[in-house]
């Protein structure tokens, strides 16, 4: 090819050397030495080579229709070589065809779709080509040709992305619509600038061709910014709809994550000692070494809060893609197994458009449902196909906290498919994934990390001990004044702040010591009541606030005509154990507080046996007394005032976890008295229900039907005979809600339902339409002004709870009906294709 001299265009060229440059940063450096030694002719034999390859396997394609393709860009190779002198620029206009040939070759249906893309640049190749020999030395001319080169490499480099992509040929048929509009995008693009070359060859000066081009420069970015703003916009709406095929909802992470990182916050400082731990930086790094790394220690060293500080750091250096998981007994979703692989899955593909429109097309549109085995399955696909590229290098930080507080079954599953995680990634793949695994020491634990890096918190005492102590100082001021009331003075809450840092026992003895300086001051029956409330924060399915735990204990012992709560002193009573979260829940001031309640040196022991017995009998009897005031025959003033004054407040509790509790009560380990109230308690409901249509409706079950609905559990109450039935039946329906997800989309209505309550669905209704009604009421005969406020803000998010019953916003609603519908709407929305 003859060397071109003449005026060089340095607008052109540098319009060349940014297309090159992009392209070059996105393939690899082998494959970009390759292309530096292609030539125009090597492209063509490649693509006669797969045609008798496809042939000889019966899969005969025409690649003969790029001929036409290859003959103009070698002629449009002509019109920019002045503008490529000296450069390695010019074999990247065909170089890169053949490694994306090559690759397609494999995926028949792909190779169509591509050579099908690629065709269309031959068309306007020819007018270049004419004009080109005309004008090709033309200044002005040679930018519009350089324009037509970054139209080509980026032509080249989605089509490289899309199939050098891990596992693009699973995400082929789902995310060519996303990919062809892109390739349309930089078509039409090319097509302006076809007829902007004809316009500058019969442009009358240097400056009408000048704004020419300005003006299909803006264009051209509208077209791209309109583009990637549909998008994300699809994106956005698919992602919402996987939320809602989920029914995940991430605002129970959200809290315990605000929760820890408060804390942190008052004591600022404590934490920086962990950006200097030679195996925790090797963690956090950008780089291949230290995948794994397991932190451990003892109850309250301050491994949640170094996990969120870890989690901080890492999202704002934006190196990485950060995942993180938070474990607590507080929130029995957050230990929940198939509930921790929902939240690293969306979490994994938050940012990955094609990710997302996969699953989106093949799963929520195709009903697929939602098992343990698809969930693992797709965040192993996730978790390979992540990176776009293989040149570019990503890593993704996983951080999982509080392993221990699930069981033990749980835990080996988890960290078998973390480690499967870990296996991805390495030298041969363009991924990399570090996990790091935050808990307290476990046999199983110690026994599957004792050859994995690892960083004892034991054995960084010093500075832990500083750090709780300062910690442990800032909680104990709030409450020095409590403290002080019982007779633990300022020296004592010195000790106690030391003992906490120690984490020795000295720490059990001053538990029981405020336990003893309580104790001494209640009766009998406070002391019953204190107990109460301290097993239902250590043993609830989910925290409740105070509202919720008052009016369980209300129903505590079975009494469906209770007029009245327990105090709220009792509670203020407890708050050197237990305290009130932002969201207005209650928890333990720590996890030790629970563990040394559950020991039997404590001198209040929880057992919980007992305290499950308790807990059904409460959700029980809280909604026999919910058929009871929305009969027809009871007084409705009775009733709203009931319902005012926060008496059914544990109603949704109840509603959501009945059959849970009364499964996991097993009364044959409980006292007597305790086994009498429960089973007279629950047979009380199924003859509520209707016992008679009970056995009718069992009769109906088929043998496949019950298969999947069976609980091992049920043989505890094999001879309760309408209890039994009353369980099995609702098992059943359990299952079928699982299964189907669907939810009635009938208005929520202000509106009071009329008809007495014939199940637990209409019951729950009811009481959610009463809570709308009195929402809307100034004011109340018997209630005060500061009462009914303080009604509306404790009870406004009960009356908008989702109605897919799986949805953990069928617990924590909504504070109006506007947002519920928007939710409501991601159960059942979809999108039609664009394409």
């Amino acid at each position: 090819m003859p060397f071109k001299t003449g005026p060089v265009s340095l607008p052109g060229r540098r319009i060349i050397r940014e297309a090159f440059e992009e392209l070059q940063r996105t393939v690899s450096p082998l494959e970009a030495k390759d292309f530096q030694n292609t030539t125009l002719e090597d492209v063509e034999k490649a693509a006669l080579d797969i045609e008798n390859q496809l042939a000889a396997r019966k899969m005969l394609r025409n690649m003969r229709r790029l001929m036409p393709l290859f003959q103009g860009l070698g002629h449009y190779s002509q019109s920019i070589e002045v503008l490529c002198n000296g450069t390695p620029y010019l074999p990247w206009i065909w170089a890169p065809i053949k490694l994306i040939l090559t690759i397609a070759a494999d995926f028949v249906e792909a190779l169509e779709r591509i050579v099908a893309a690629y065709s269309q640049i031959a068309e306007s190749l020819p007018r270049i080509e004419m004009l080109g020999e005309a004008f090709g030395k033309r200044i002005e001319f040679q930018e519009i040709l350089a324009v037509f080169y970054s139209d080509i490499l980026k032509f080249h480099r989605h089509a490289y992305m899309f199939v050098r992509r891990s596992s693009w040929k699973i995400f082929f048929l789902t995310t060519w619509g996303r990919f062809q509009r892109r390739l349309d995008t930089i078509l039409t693009n090319m097509k302006a600038h076809e007829e902007l070359i004809d316009k500058t060859a019969n442009a009358v000066n240097i400056l009408e061709a000048s704004k020419m081009r300005e003006s299909l420069r803006n264009q051209i970015n509208e077209n791209i910014d309109e583009v990637a703003k549909q998008e994300d916009e699809d994106s956005t709406k698919q992602y919402q709809a996987i939320i809602g095929w989920l029914k995940m909802d991430d605002t129970d992470q959200q809290v315990i994550f605000d929760s820890i990182v408060s804390g942190a916050e008052k004591n600022e400082g404590t934490c920086d000692w962990i950006f200097k731990q030679p195996t925790l930086v090797s963690w956090m790094r950008t780089q291949p070494e230290t995948p794994f790394l397991w932190l451990q220690g003892n109850p309250g060293a301050g491994k949640s809060v170094l996990a969120t500080q870890i989690d901080i750091f890492l999202q704002t250096s934006r190196q990485s893609l950060v995942v993180r998981h938070f474990c607590t007994y507080s929130y029995a979703s957050s230990i929940q197994f198939d509930q921790i692989l929902r939240s690293l899955l969306l979490q994994l593909i938050r940012s990955n458009g094609d990710l997302i429109t996969y699953i989106y097309e093949k799963f929520v549109l195709a009903k697929q449902a939602v098992t343990i085995k698809s969930l693992s399955q797709l965040i192993r696909t996730s978790c390979e196909a992540i990176s776009p590229v293989p040149s570019e290098k990503k890593y993704i930080h996983i951080i999982l906290d509080g392993l221990d507080e699930c069981d033990v079954e749980k835990q080996g599953r988890i960290t078998n498919l973390l480690e499967t995680i870990i296996s991805l990634g390495g030298p041969n793949s363009s991924m990399f994934y570090k996990v790091l695994i935050s808990s307290r020491p476990s046999p199983l634990l110690s026994k599957k990390f004792r050859k994995r890096p690892t960083v004892s918190l034991i054995d960084e005492k010093s500075r832990i001990d500083e750090a709780i102590k300062i910690y442990a100082n800032q909680k104990l001021g709030f409450l020095r004044n409590r403290f002080l009331e019982f007779g633990i003075c300022g020296t004592d809450i010195a000790e106690l702040s030391h003992s906490i840092s120690l984490k020795a026992d000295g720490i059990r003895t001053l538990y029981e010591r405020i336990l003893s300086q309580l104790m001494a001051r209640l009766d009998t029956r406070s002391m019953g009541r204190m107990k109460s409330i301290l097993g239902w924060i250590a043993f609830a399915r989910r925290p409740l606030t105070q509202v919720e735990c008052r009016s369980a204990m209300a129903f505590s012992q079975g009494d469906i005509e209770t007029p009245m709560m327990p105090p709220q002193y009792i509670f203020e009573m407890c708050t050197p154990l237990i305290q009130e979260n932002k969201d207005r829940t209650l928890s333990f001031i720590h996890v030790s507080v629970k563990d040394h309640l559950k020991s039997a040196e404590s001198a209040m022991a929880l057992v919980e046996a007992d305290a499950l017995c308790e807990h059904s009998v409460a959700s029980i009897t809280c909604l026999l007394a919910g058929f009871r005031i929305f009969d027809t025959t009871y007084d409705s003033s009775d009733r709203d005032l009931r319902i005012l004054r926060g008496l059914h407040g544990f109603h949704i509790y109840a509603t959501d976890y009945w059959l849970e509790d009364l499964l996991c009560s097993n009364a044959a380990i409980c006292g007597f008295e305790a086994a009498s109230l429960l089973y007279s308690t629950a047979k009380a409901l199924a003859d509520r229900l209707n016992t008679a249509n009970l056995s009718a409706k069992i009769s109906e079950i088929s043998a496949e039907q019950e298969s999947g609905a069976l609980d091992s559990r049920l043989e505890t109450f094999a001879n309760q005979g309408a209890v039994y039935d009353m369980l099995r039946l609702a098992l059943r329906e359990r299952s079928t809600r699982a299964g189907s997800g669907q939810s009635q989309q009938d208005n929520h209505s202000t509106d009071l339902i009329q008809l007495a309550p014939r199940n637990l669905q209409d019951l729950l209704a009811s009481y959610q339409a009463s809570i709308r009604y009195l929402l809307m009421k100034p004011s109340f005969p018997g209630i005060t002004f500061e009462e009914l406020e303080k009604f509306k803000r404790n009870f406004r998010t009960a009356a908008f709870t989702c109605r897919v019953r799986n949805c953990p916003r069928a617990t924590t609603g909504f504070t109006d009906e506007k947002k519920l519908s928007e939710h409501e709407r991601t159960h059942t929305q979809r999108i039609m294709c664009t394409v």
